[in-house]
């Protein structure tokens, strides 16, 4: 492989970028999670809370449709809430709240937590493998997606060009 393909390599891994066979929403888990357990999820959404454990960290995640690749999409409608579990520590640093996550794993279980006053059952998944995406903010640059750009450059910039330098002002 040459260096065009190493350049074009995803960096998402394939059980996040493809979901498994038989996928089952978060809804679906909910009203009948015996039927569903140990099956194999890709689930993603905003991270809401994080908590660590002794030998495990949960976080807790309101659920969103997902793209081609396996992000969330920003103004999805939500299908519920569940609790990712990782084994060891994850610090909270890093799994930020509103941050986006999607998971890989297996429904393990379901567990009831309140939010706010109300008792709301979580969904459980053993996380095999996850992927922590980029802030929006920091994927999305305003000069990338700007509609007054025009200029032989459209990714780097609005007004000035590659080098920094204005446009029709070359020398």
């Amino acid at each position: 492989m040459g260096l065009w393909g190493v350049g074009c390599a995803s960096q998402v891994p394939v059980v996040i970028r493809i979901p498994p066979p038989e996928n089952p929403s978060v809804a679906e888990v909910r009203a009948d999670v015996s039927h569903y357990m140990e099956t194999q999820v890709r689930w993603g959404g905003t991270i809401t809370a994080i908590q660590n454990g002794k030998s495990e960290t949960s976080i807790e995640v309101i659920s969103h449709q997902l793209d081609s690749e396996g992000r969330p999409k920003d103004y999805s409608q939500s299908e519920g809430r569940f609790i990712a579990k990782f084994k060891g520590f994850l610090d909270p640093a890093i799994y930020s709240v509103k941050q986006d996550l999607t998971i890989f794993g297996t429904v393990s279980g379901i567990e009831t937590h309140s939010i706010g006053e109300f008792p709301y059952q979580f969904p459980v998944i053993t996380v095999d493998s996850s992927y922590l995406w980029k802030p929006r903010s920091d994927y999305y640059s305003y000069e990338r997606y700007n509609p007054w750009f025009y200029g032989p450059y459209p990714y780097y910039g609005n007004f000035y060009g590659y080098y920094g330098w204005p446009y029709g002002f070359w020398w």
